[in-house]
């Protein structure tokens, strides 16, 4: 089994830049502040986390205004 983020289609579809995604969440949660690691967007974004931070998933799919999160997370079956 294998879990993918969706996060690249998510962004391309919203029109959401990586950099405007971080500043979205960095203004939603931390008042403006420079916070979320731009890296870590990176990482989720090109699925090269081998665990992620169940507090970032939760920041991403409430900032995208997202319905479910399978719309965030795919499993694949192997």
């Amino acid at each position: 089994m294998v879990i993918r983020i969706k996060l690249k289609e998510i962004l391309s579809n919203k029109g959401i830049s990586q950099k405007e995604l971080k500043k979205m969440i960095d203004k939603k949660y931390y008042n403006g502040e420079d916070k979320f690691r731009t890296a870590t967007i990176s990482e989720i974004y090109n699925n090269q986390r081998k665990s992620i931070n169940k507090n970032h998933l939760e920041m991403i799919y409430n900032t995208l205004e997202l319905k479910s999160m399978d719309e965030l997370i795919e499993v694949i079956e192997e």
